[in-house]
């Protein structure tokens, strides 16, 4: 889903990225009682089982299964032990580039299932991030759901707040995929409901809390899944525009600002999925005025 504004060629290419279809959202804790990450993890884990790559995946932690590589399920498995019914995770990519979108992600993995290789998007390789991107969208108990906002939407209410927007969006959807949904995990250090309060956030949906992790992508398995789904969602957007734009080569930088785009933008001037409020941009457009 993206934000208002005009469509421009992000529109199309994100129906394009969006092949798979969409599968579920995040959402934010209510305020009061309440169990943040650092208190959970001190729960006891259920018992572990040794099937390694599906066990019984009822939701819930009554259900969880061990798999080699799960330690990044351990703050997931504490939450579970304290009560919660379904957890995923939220993360972004694009919140950088000159250009192009920027996308957010929430993913659900249940607890008996178990995805090889989920790690930060960040430390993986784009061949690395296809494989794992497309066993997640194959799996059929896996879901996920995708925002993506384009520059308009970024030029109008500012990068940090479309990532916001971004990811409320994907918390929404996944709840509408998935009404067990009562538990989010946020990378960052703030999350996409709150009001700039620390700690465990309503999102304003009802039995739905969401919770910010610092460095999360790299703790906490849901949130890495969703920054694979993110980042290769975005990437698709990026090749798309490449092909339109080809003068900008994002199939290169994917929209960063490298010293070859900055050139690139340069000599050619801004296009319409340039963020004209980004200051490699705005001073191109001030060149050209």
């Amino acid at each position: 889903t993206g934000g208002g504004g005009p469509a421009t060629p992000v529109a199309a290419a994100a129906a394009a990225a969006a092949a798979a279809p969409a599968k579920r959202r995040a959402a934010t804790p209510a305020t009061g009682s309440a169990t943040p990450i650092a208190a959970a993890v001190a729960a006891p884990a259920p018992a572990k089982r040794s099937r390694t790559h599906k066990a019984d995946s009822k939701k819930g932690g009554a259900e969880q299964a061990s798999s080699p590589g799960d330690g990044m399920r351990s703050m997931e498995r504490a939450l579970y032990a304290t009560g919660c019914k379904l957890i995923c995770g939220v993360d972004e990519a694009g919140r950088g580039p000159l250009a192009g979108p920027v996308v957010a992600a929430a993913c659900y993995i249940p607890p008996g299932v178990f995805i090889a290789g989920i790690a930060d998007s960040k430390v993986l390789s784009e061949a690395a991030r296809e494989v794992i991107y497309a066993e997640l969208m194959a799996h059929p108990e896996v879901k996920t759901s995708v925002s993506i906002q384009p520059p308009s939407v970024i030029d109008k209410i500012n990068i940090l707040q479309a990532t916001m927007l971004a990811m409320r969006e994907c918390v929404h959807q996944l709840r509408e995929l998935e009404p067990a949904l009562d538990y989010v995990l946020v990378d960052g250090n703030r999350a996409p409901f709150d009001q700039g309060k620390p700690g465990i956030e309503d999102t304003g949906i009802p039995g739905v809390r969401c919770e910010a992790v610092v460095k999360g992508d790299a703790k906490i398995s849901l949130i890495a899944a969703a920054s694979i789904v993110a980042k290769v969602t975005r990437d698709r957007v990026m090749l798309d525009l490449d092909q339109q734009y080809p003068q900008y080569e994002f199939k290169q930088h994917k929209g960063y600002p490298t010293a070859k785009h900055v050139a690139l933008l340069t000599k050619h001037g801004a296009c319409i999925e340039h963020r004209k409020t980004f200051a490699p941009v705005r001073n191109v457009l001030s060149a050209e005025a």
